[in-house]
């Protein structure tokens, strides 16, 4: 499974959607989501959730440059872990 997937299953698990929901826009923006022990290294998708406000990212494999990136493009967004 590729880091998109991962992001966007746990957008699917996060609104009760089944695993073969293909998202619309306005379900990708989202205001919380948490890839807490997803083991995902690449979030750059991420920068697209414009209207993200809460970001979990305890037990990922998330570099600190790349966190940097997204506190760049969501300077709202709240980040954890």
């Amino acid at each position: 499974m590729t880091d998109r997937q991962i992001i966007e299953a746990a957008i699917r698990r996060s609104l009760g959607l089944p695993a073969d929901h293909v998202l619309t826009d306005k379900e990708r923006q989202r205001q919380v989501l948490d890839l807490s022990e997803t083991h995902v290294s690449d979030i750059s998708v991420v920068a697209e959730l414009t209207s993200l406000e809460e970001f979990y990212l305890g037990g990922t494999d998330v570099a600190d440059a790349q966190v940097e990136q997204i506190r760049k493009a969501l300077p709202a967004c709240r980040i954890y872990g």
